[in-house]
């Protein structure tokens, strides 16, 4: 909707026509009235239509016209008279006036003057935002030829590429990659939108782009001479302003002056973003940090894989995960080496741990092709090595169990844990299994627990219960079948006997 501001130093004429126009229906959302010239210029306020005495005290309206031209040249001037100096009308003649509004005001004539001037704004508003949005277009098209490596010459006899390049002082590329799964299907562009709105506020224009499957590329553009250690600076507080910084690794490209030179930012950008596997994603890395001379190869101590098995069964796992942190660090300086080869060296020490695993329990996430397959798909090294400390810190913890227990005893342990969910589960089930008669396995597991297999079962369902009621929304009902209860008041009764309080309570808060 347009703004229109009426000014009038006739108090009765001004409020007439702001009170008794119906400016809804011309496509006016805004009227501002003011008594007199120099009240008008203190407002600041910048119309689309001025209606203006034409001779008021101190400042006439033509004076004003001229101000507010100034301000806004696209401005429509309207004029209100009951003069007939010719000198008046001769100097709103050279300023384009739309037309006059003589007094007494007739209201019907009024309506077709301003009616006009608003419907010629409309008319040069849907043109400019027209032209904008064919600049936008071709910037942007012309920014993805650049990032692609198909920059033509001929793009700067472009008109708005030129204006492009001419408003500009430094450019600067910059690849956003995203943490797998954060985003749903169809929110890249949503993504893209509030990047570029975030970043317009530290730098004169901000090109957001999908570059590729959660991957954007920004093209930064800033008018002062700026150096680029100020171009850094303006970065990172763009980066901490951002809602979801810590969910994006931020791949920036080098400053260039011209955008003859973008591809060459856009290339350096996407040789920067390699450094994701090694910085992990909540961060920033400029390009010349990816120029340091970083090692380009990474290889794991033999002895230490040779030495793992007897790490595991001495229970030296203080030792072997000092090792094996004091190796995660050297590889965060390899970042010359390609990821593949660090993972292929941590393939290594996952074969060792799956076979030495082997001999101690079966699950299917110690297989050697499981283990293999989360390793390859690890993103950033952060998450090679959270899964490589997970994976050592549960197997010595086994270990210590297998040791304390015995095999027999372990077996049972193991089994108890596979049959958790099982309401028909029995130990008659289980010594057949484990082909033991039953009382001998209730024996021996008593004397190497002091716990009968009745009760450490128990103790696994309800751990296992009270898990289920606080990160999930499961009915009790559900909660029951999936702790191992086919009877809802039979569970509700042993939970309550076993935490003191019902599954209902204990999910509203007062047992945790």
């Amino acid at each position: 909707m347009l703004c229109a501001m009426i000014v009038d130093d006739e108090k009765a004429i001004c409020d007439g026509l702001t009170e008794n126009m119906p400016w809804a229906q011309m496509g006016i959302g805004r009227v501002i009235r003011f008594y007199s010239a120099k009240e008008a210029i203190e407002s600041k306020a910048v119309p689309d239509i001025l209606i203006s005495d034409i001779c008021m005290p101190r400042m006439t309206g033509i004076d004003l016209a001229e101000k507010m031209l100034e301000k806004n040249p696209e401005c429509k001037v309207i004029f209100i008279s009951a003069y007939s100096d010719k000198e008046y009308y001769r100097s709103a003649i050279s300023l384009h006036a739309m037309g006059y509004i003589e007094k007494p005001i007739n209201q019907a004539e009024a309506i077709e003057v301003i009616s006009g001037a608003a419907a010629l704004c409309q008319r040069q508003k849907h043109l400019i935002s027209q032209q904008k949005g064919m600049e936008q277009y071709q910037v942007e098209q012309f920014c993805r030829d650049a990032a692609n490596g198909h920059f033509r010459r001929e793009w700067l006899e472009d008109p708005f590429i030129a204006g492009f390049a001419a408003r500009h002082r430094w450019f600067m590329a910059v690849q956003v990659m995203v943490r797998p799964g954060l985003l749903k299907p169809g929110e890249s562009q949503k993504l893209c939108h509030t990047a570029s709105e975030q970043f317009r506020r530290f730098f004169a224009q901000c090109l957001a782009i999908v570059k590729e499957k959660d991957v954007l590329l920004l093209i930064l553009a800033d008018s002062p001479p700026k150096s680029e250690a100020a171009l850094r600076d303006s970065m990172r507080l763009a980066i901490d302003s951002m809602a979801q910084r810590d969910e994006l690794f931020f791949a920036a490209g080098a400053p260039v002056a011209s955008v003859e030179s973008l591809p060459s930012s856009c290339a350096s950008a996407a040789e920067t973003s390699r450094l994701l596997f090694y910085r992990g994603y909540g961060g920033a890395v400029f390009f010349e940090e990816s120029r340091r001379p970083y090692l380009s190869e990474f290889r794991l101590d033999e002895s230490f894989l040779e030495e793992v098995p007897c790490l595991i069964r001495e229970n030296r796992e203080d030792e072997y995960m000092l090792k094996l942190q004091k190796s995660l660090r050297t590889a965060c300086e390899c970042v010359n080496c390609p990821p593949e080869a660090i993972k292929k060296e941590y393939s290594k020490l996952l074969r060792v741990l799956s076979e030495t695993g082997a001999a101690i329990f079966h699950r299917q996430d110690y297989e050697t092709y499981h283990m293999w397959k989360t390793i390859e798909q690890a993103g950033t090294l952060l998450r090679l090595k959270d899964y490589l400390l997970t994976v050592s810190g549960e197997l010595f913890h086994e270990h210590r169990k297998f040791s304390r227990y015995g095999s027999t005893v372990y077996a049972v342990v193991q089994e108890l844990n596979r049959q958790l969910s099982n309401p028909d589960f029995s130990i008659r089930m289980l010594a057949q299994t484990l082909h033991f008669r039953d009382t001998y396995l209730s024996s021996l597991f008593k004397s190497k627990t002091g716990t009968t297999i009745n009760r450490y079962l128990m103790g696994l369902r309800m751990e296992e219960a009270r898990r289920l009621l606080r990160n999930t929304e499961l009915s009790i009902s559900q909660v029951a079948i999936r702790s191992g209860y086919r009877d809802v008041d039979y569970f509700t009764r042993c939970f309550k006997k076993h935490t003191g309080v019902l599954p209902s309570a204990f999910r509203g808060g007062q047992k945790r």
